[in-house]
């Protein structure tokens, strides 16, 4: 009987599945020094995991271990984790007993982490989480939000630079343009006298338009008849035509010097805009902060 009673408790141990150690984990204040110790079994490792991405902190992320052969760290760009791994020999065997110190420093934290191999399971930590304080956490967003705040000003003075270098460039360009080409003329000779604001008179003459090969200029001249001094402030010309209706278009306005009292000056309106030369009608606008000067041919 008790011989019966031994070969049924043999064979329900032998048909027990087996039993593994779930994995564990472990919280640890994250300080501005932090030490602990890890126990790890070969093939198995810890996952150290961040309240942060550690990627563009400052100063910046850091590993340093001190015994390669025995352990590897392993971080992915972009993450919040680095995964330590005690290494097996290549030649099988069995594992020797490594020890070694793995240093990581990173936003001001440096975490120091005595490394030990084990053949126990259960004293393997699947994940050791570091924990920030309130205060830390805000400390630590509050610096995140400088680091990009600096980014988008550096990012944003460099886009300014480059544009800065491309309207440089398409400036010299058209000085190029002047140098090696001859425009065009077309003679618009056409004058009208107008009265300002506070009956101010003035004279508004258009003389021509100059062509070039990428934009025109017109050529125009103010004469002022008072003892005011008129200031001018922009220009445009309006295009009518019975096909395309009304358009506006601005340009760059020049004068040689300002328009003082009993005095006149010349002006140029230069435009990328080369066919408006040819529209049906044109309107001359020039804006003053006396009012609008217009002439119309």
């Amino acid at each position: 009987m008790a011989s019966r009673l031994l070969i049924f408790v043999i064979c329900n141990v032998l048909w027990l599945p087996p039993v593994y150690a779930k994995p564990t984990s472990k919280r640890v204040p994250l300080e501005e020094f932090t030490r602990l110790t890890l126990d790890i079994v070969p093939d198995y490792g810890t996952q150290l995991v961040f309240p942060f991405v550690l990627d563009g902190m400052e100063p910046v992320l850091e590993i340093n271990n001190t015994n390669k052969t025995g352990f590897t760290a392993e971080h992915k760009e972009g993450q919040n984790t680095i995964l330590v791994t005690a290494n097996t020999p290549k030649a099988g065997g069995q594992s020797p007993n490594y020890r070694g110190l793995l240093f990581i420093t990173v936003g001001g934290y440096r975490v120091a982490i005595e490394l030990r191999t084990t053949s126990r399971v259960s004293k393997n930590l699947a994940e050791v989480i570091f924990n920030l304080s309130a205060e830390q956490r805000e400390y630590l967003i509050t610096e995140a939000v400088k680091r990009r705040t600096a980014q988008l000003d550096q990012d944003y003075q460099t886009r300014i630079a480059s544009l800065d270098d491309r309207v440089e460039a398409k400036a010299l360009n058209l000085v190029a343009d002047l140098a090696f080409s001859h425009p065009s003329t077309v003679r618009v000779k056409t004058a009208e006298d107008v009265t300002l604001q506070n009956n101010i008179p003035v004279e508004i003459y258009v003389d021509e338009w100059r062509i070039y090969s990428s934009f025109a200029i017109l050529v125009f001249e103010l004469t002022n008849r008072s003892a005011n001094q008129i200031s001018i402030n922009t220009a445009n010309v309006t295009s009518r035509s019975d096909e395309d209706g009304s358009r506006v278009t601005n340009g760059a306005l020049k004068c040689n010097k300002p328009l003082k009292a009993d005095s006149k000056v010349r002006c140029s309106l230069t435009t990328r805009n080369r066919s408006i030369v040819e529209s049906e009608k044109l309107t001359l606008s020039v804006n003053t902060d006396r009012g609008a000067i217009n002439l119309t041919w």
